[in-house]
Formats: C-alpha cells, structure tokens, sequence
C-alpha cells in the first residue's frame, strides 16, 4: 500500500480564479491518505491520533513544504515563523515530534535524574564531563545540542541553529543515544 495518487496531475492546466492546483491535489491526496490510515484499525483503534489545527497545518505542509499553499497555511495558522521547524519535526516524528517542540512539562523527579547522569557519562569532548543543564523535560548539554522528553516517552534531538532550538534528528528511547546520534555541526 503506497502513496495515495498524487492528484495535483490531474488538476494541471485546469485553472480556475483563486484555486492553486497544486494545493487542491495536495489536499485531495492527503484526505485519502488519512482514510486510508483511519480504515486500517488496531485492536485499540485507528493507528493515526486525531490532531489539532495547528498539527493539521503542519501535516499539510509537510508534503508541500516550499511552496505557496505551505505558507499561505503558515499565515493562516497565526504561526508562520514556527512553521519550518514544525515542518522539520513532522518529518523525524509526526504529531509527537511537532507536540515535543512546544512542549514544557515535568517529568518525574526520578527520571530526570537519571537522564542527567546519563547525558553526563555519555562524556563530552576528551572524556570530560560535559556541562548539562535542565529546565523541565529539556536538557541542554553544552552550547549547542538538546534532548527533550516528549510525552510519549522518547527522547527527541535538537540543535541550536541562528539563535533557535531545531529538530535534529529522530527520537530515541535513551537520552544519551540520542544526543550521540546528533550529527557533528
């Protein structure tokens, strides 16, 4: 089971005032993505969690991300500035890794400390003890490299880039692993 047909073909050359195309065969091939993913039920229900408006906006924009339609939803969500990084978060992990973008909980006292010590011993350059600093269910080891725990229980990678926190890579189940995992900048 693939890809929904990719229907921006079909509306080529049919230009009508004030509909983008390729947003209508976006949308088209989306909907039936999801009703595929909606019929495809577990012994808990539908694979796929129903979603808010900005995760929607998001998803969208995740199939068509250099284009008009993407940033006419960035504007139409009142977030077109968090957009490219939600964006960059949908393609590692979905709605968990647009929610761990925003995200501030407490996670528990226990775990905390663990994941401290852990991204402690992971070591830093030379063997030295890298410095981690945490702030809620975010640790920052470093200057330049993150890991957050998301309300799913994985452990998601970010890197500093001009002043801002970006998705870096998939999460993990380990918060040294996925800090590990980071690709040198």
């Amino acid at each position: 089971t693939g890809e929904p047909l990719a229907l921006a073909a079909l509306f080529a050359g049919h230009e009508a005032p004030g509909i983008d195309a390729e947003a209508l065969g976006v949308l088209g091939a989306d909907a039936a993505h999801r009703a595929r993913g909606l019929l495809a039920v577990t012994g808990s229900g539908p694979l796929a969690p129903e979603s808010d408006a900005w995760c929607d906006a998001v998803r969208l924009a995740a199939r068509m991300p250099r284009s008009a339609a993407a940033k006419r939803l960035g504007e139409a969500s009142g977030r077109a500035a968090d957009l490219p990084r939600a964006v960059r978060a949908w393609e590692y992990a979905g709605a968990a890794g647009v929610d761990v973008v925003d995200a501030v909980f407490g996670p528990p006292r226990e775990l905390a400390a663990r994941a401290t010590e852990a991204l402690r011993e992971a070591g830093g350059v030379d063997g030295a003890a890298p410095e981690v600093r945490n702030w809620r269910n975010r640790w920052t080891v470093g200057r330049d490299a993150q890991v957050r725990y998301g309300r799913d229980g994985r452990w998601y990678p970010f890197r500093r880039r001009s002043g801002q926190w970006w998705p870096a890579g998939p999460p993990g189940p380990d918060p040294a692993d996925a800090l590990l995992d980071l690709p040198q900048s």
